[in-house]
């Protein structure tokens, strides 16, 4: 049986204890690839398939909110902030130029491909890309790096996987975490390990403003899908709408 999401308590309640440096050895993941451990972002080429927040909208204004208060806490020089006009929902992952692997290329090109010759062959495919439909989405959980989401009922959730299902064929791949990839909005990205005695601290915080959100912003306002390139992880340059 199917457990419904409809508008279900969202939960803060992830193990955050991966962000701090206890036990590790080397930097977090992406450190030296997408930014420096100073949270420069650096160039990092490629494609994908994002909701962006509706600009001006209240969910926009609510998750800036979001972000101030999270750049205010202890530690947040440990981080990576993306910029405020990024804000978006990752619908289906594109190529990037760092990861230029069998299991996350496109059929057809060789590894060595230029990206943009990858994002122009796209921009054909999903020129009169089927419509799967429109879709609302809530706030799941909050992490330190943003907000893990989903659809904000069980048709809303089946018409964004069938929106990931759908374009793996224009993808010409299928990645291998294709079904557990969650659905989330990125407001930062891990650059040096916490401190230990920060968890405690992250998740009192964490949990304070997922109840904000709550009360405030049940639903978040998205843009329909589209194809967007990048050259860092602070700018999708939207290329084509899909619906």
């Amino acid at each position: 049986m199917k457990v419904s999401v409809d508008m279900q308590k969202s939960q803060v309640k992830r193990d955050i204890r991966g962000y701090s440096g206890e036990g590790k050895s080397g930097p977090p993941p992406h450190v030296g690839i997408r930014f420096d451990e100073t949270g420069r972002f650096l160039r990092e080429r490629g494609n994908t398939i994002v909701s962006h927040v509706v600009a001006g909208s209240r969910s926009q204004d609510a998750l800036l909110e979001i972000r101030d208060r999270m750049m205010a806490l202890p530690h947040a020089d440990h981080f990576a902030f993306t910029a405020p006009g990024s804000l978006h929902m990752t619908l289906a992952q594109g190529v990037l130029e760092t990861r230029r692997k069998e299991r996350y290329w496109p059929q057809g090109f060789d590894l060595g491909a230029p990206v943009d010759d990858i994002t122009a062959t796209y921009m054909e495919r999903f020129a009169g890309f089927p419509d799967h439909g429109g879709f609302n989405v809530r706030v799941d959980a909050m992490t330190p790096l943003g907000l893990v989401v989903c659809g904000a009922t069980d048709e809303d959730e089946d018409t964004m996987r069938r929106w990931r299902d759908e374009v793996c064929e224009p993808f010409g791949y299928r990645h291998p975490d294709h079904d557990a990839y969650e659905f989330h909005i990125t407001i930062a990205y891990l650059a040096k390990w916490l401190p230990p005695e920060a968890v405690n601290l992250y998740e009192v915080a964490l949990e304070e403003m997922l109840d904000h959100l709550d009360r405030t912003n049940p639903l978040l306002e998205l843009d329909q899908p589209a194809l967007c390139s990048f050259e860092d992880m602070n700018h999708f340059e939207l290329l084509l709408y899909l619906r």
